[in-house]
């Protein structure tokens, strides 16, 4: 009589060749670009622009001011001494994901990319000082992403494969038969 246990696995294999479509996880080189910068008396900065040409976003420096005022302190425009110091700058970040086409390899037990297609998304940063009207200076850094609740300013991919899930699965299909190696269509990678 024998004591063997057989263990029957309550999954199935994926099959050799199957294609599946996902996203890895988001990351950011933790990089900010500075766009510029206005500082002087409140009053004679505030209508002032500063802008992220690349995301064709422009903001007064008032308004920057105003906004990360209200964020952060809890103060509104008329806390603000308007014949006191002031100071913007404006900064940018991008944060990148893909979207991937993967192979399933049934010799390996493994899904292998063969489609990557990078998009990038534009995330503003600012940083203030301002005067009070208690007479103290206020200072505050603030980032505008998604944690915050503030999506990106801009938002672009690397191909319009991004969109065609269609493309995606032929290609990845077509490089498996193939044994090409995957299409990459990346800024960073």
């Amino acid at each position: 009589m024998s004591n063997k246990l057989i263990i029957t696995p309550n999954y199935t294999d994926t099959d050799e060749g199957s294609i599946n479509i996902t996203y890895t996880p988001r990351w950011s080189s933790g990089i900010l670009y500075k766009d510029g910068e206005k500082d002087g008396i409140f009053s004679t900065i505030a209508e002032e622009l500063l802008s992220i040409a690349e995301a064709n976003y422009y903001v007064k420096v008032a308004s920057l001011i105003y906004e990360v005022a209200s964020i952060a302190f809890n103060l509104m425009p008329q806390d603000i001494a308007v014949t006191g110091y002031g100071k913007a700058a404006l900064y940018h970040s991008y944060s990148y994901y893909s979207k991937i086409a993967q192979v399933y390899y049934s010799s390996k037990k493994e899904w292998v990319t063969k489609v990557d297609v990078e998009r990038k998304e534009t995330y503003r940063h600012a940083l203030v000082s301002f005067t009070d009207k208690n007479g103290f200076t206020r200072t505050k850094s603030y980032d505008f992403i998604p944690a915050n609740g503030y999506g990106p300013i801009a938002s672009e991919v690397y191909s319009g494969y991004y969109w065609q899930d269609s493309i995606m699965y032929q290609e990845a299909y077509l490089r498996y038969l193939w044994l090409k190696p995957a299409l990459v269509l990346a800024w960073t990678h």
